[in-house]
């Protein structure tokens, strides 16, 4: 005696049918959720990463700010700032082969609506001597983009505690600080870069030893 394998019937396939379908649906909402929230992340690593070498690259050069005294060849201090533009002289990168200074000018290019720039731009400073024609290529780079605000500060050595909004001194500042503003609704964060320049004097000064200083030069 023979039995025939009972088939689905037309109702079961459809049923069947119908759950595929549903399960494929939820697979393919979960990849298309987790495709979104990768992308959210990986932005916003960007974003905070943009943050991280900016404030990495600035330290380094305030840091390493070197102040050379003005002569007949060099008429600007090592470092000279206000409120929205910052200069200074401060060694090569390694990208630039770390084998002299540049000169460094740190500016706040306001835009409309909060989409302002910290933008950098750089010259080869010749040991504290301007650059010959040949070697003054400028070198321009955006630092950091969508900012609202970028204001420069400097603390002095007299034990004053206040900030000023400039800086011309033949000293280096105690302190310098950046303090950067995003646009409302930017989720990224701007600690307060506050730097301490390690370099105290030109090491080709002509030291006075009543003021106990480097002599100024007067032309």
């Amino acid at each position: 005696m023979t039995t025939r394998a009972r088939g689905m019937t037309l109702v079961e396939l459809m049923v069947a049918l119908a759950l595929l379908s549903m399960l494929s649906v939820g697979l393919i909402s979960s990849f298309r959720l987790g495709l979104r929230t990768y992308g959210k992340l990986t932005a916003l690593d960007r974003t905070y990463w943009d943050v991280v070498s900016t404030q990495r690259f600035l330290r380094n050069a305030l840091q390493n700010t070197y102040p050379f005294e003005p002569d007949m060849q060099h008429r600007e201090r090592g470092l000279e700032g206000t409120a929205t533009r910052l200069s200074v002289t401060a060694p090569m990168t390694r990208a630039d082969g770390a084998a002299g200074f540049r000169r460094y000018t740190f500016s706040f290019v306001p835009g409309n609506g909060g989409d302002g720039a910290l933008v950098a731009a750089s010259e080869i400073d010749r040991n504290g001597a301007y650059a010959s024609a040949g070697d003054r290529a400028r070198a321009d780079e955006t630092l950091i983009e969508h900012v609202q605000d970028a204001q420069w500060s400097y603390r002095s050595f007299d034990g004053d505690a206040s900030w000023r909004s400039e800086w011309a001194e033949r000293r280096l500042p105690a302190l310098v600080r950046l303090r950067v503003v995003f646009a409302p609704g930017d989720l990224r964060k701007w600690p307060d870069l506050v730097v301490a320049p390690r370099i105290t004097d030109d090491a080709n000064c002509q030291f006075d030893v009543v003021a106990q200083a480097c002599r100024e030069f007067v032309p």
